[in-house]
C-alpha cells in the first residue's frame, strides 16, 4: 500500500492525537483530591507512552507515514514529558528533581535548536536525519519508567523502595540524556561537515 503523506487521518495520527490529550487527561487525574489520582495519572502517562512505539510502529511497517504525523509526534512526545516532569517538580520541591528536569527537557530544546538551525541554514527543510541509537532509545525507556513510578509512588507514601527505585531510574536517565546529546551534536556535526 502506497503511503499517502498528505492524509491526516491515518492510524498513526489519531494515536498522536490521544497522546497529545492524554496529557491534558493525565495533569486532570494528577490534580484530584483522591488517594487513586496518581496511579490514574500514572496509567494515562504509560498507555499514552506507549501510543509512542504504536504509532511509530505502524507508520513504518504499514507504510501509514505522513507529514503531519512527522511534525506532531516528536511534540506529543516532548510535551507529554514535559508536562510530567514539571508536574514533579511542582510536587517536591527538590533541587535533585529541578536538575532531573533541566536535564531533559534541556536536552530536548537543544536538540530541536540545533535541527532547526540546520534546516535554516542548509535550506533544507528536512535536515538529514540522525540513526536513533540504542544510547536514545534506551534514555527513553528510562525516563518514561521513572516518571511512571514517580506518578504512582510519591514520596508521601509509604512505598520507600520503589520511591528510590524511581529516583535512581531518573538518575541514570538523566545521564543518559547528557550522554546522548553529546552524541547526537557529535552526528549531526560530522553529518554537516561530510
Amino acid at each position: 500500500m502506497a503511503s499517502d503523506k498528505h492524509n491526516l487521518f491515518t492510524l498513526p495520527n489519531l494515536l498522536t492525537g490521544l497522546r497529545i490529550f492524554g496529557v491534558f487527561l493525565m495533569v486532570f487525574f494528577y490534580f484530584l483530591p483522591y488517594d487513586w489520582s496518581r496511579y490514574a495519572a500514572a496509567a494515562v502517562f504509560a498507555i499514552a507512552a506507549a501510543t509512542d512505539w504504536m504509532d511509530g510502529y505502524l507508520a513504518r511497517n504499514w507504510d501509514m507515514s505522513s507529514k503531519l504525523g512527522e511534525l506532531l509526534d516528536p511534540v506529543a512526545d516532548k510535551l507529554l514529558v514535559s508536562t510530567a516532569l514539571i508536574l514533579m517538580v511542582a510536587a517536591y520541591d527538590n533541587i535533585l528533581m529541578v536538575f532531573i528536569a533541566i536535564v531533559i527537557i534541556g536536552r530536548e530544546i537543544t536538540v530541536m535548536a540545533m535541527r532547526s538551525w540546520l534546516a535554516e541554514s542548509s535550506g533544507v527543510m528536512n535536515p538529514p536525519s540522525i540513526k536513533v541509537s540504542w544510547l536514545g532509545k534506551s534514555k527513553t525507556l528510562l525516563q518514561l519508567l521513572g516518571i511512571a513510578l514517580f506518578f504512582a509512588f510519591p514520596p508521601s507514601t509509604s512505598a520507600s523502595h520503589l520511591e528510590w527505585l524511581a529516583l535512581i531510574v531518573l538518575i541514570i536517565a538523566s545521564i543518559m540524556t547528557l550522554w546522548s546529546a553529546y552524541f547526537y551534536g557529535r552526528a549531526l556535526f560530522i553529518k554537516i561537515t561530510e
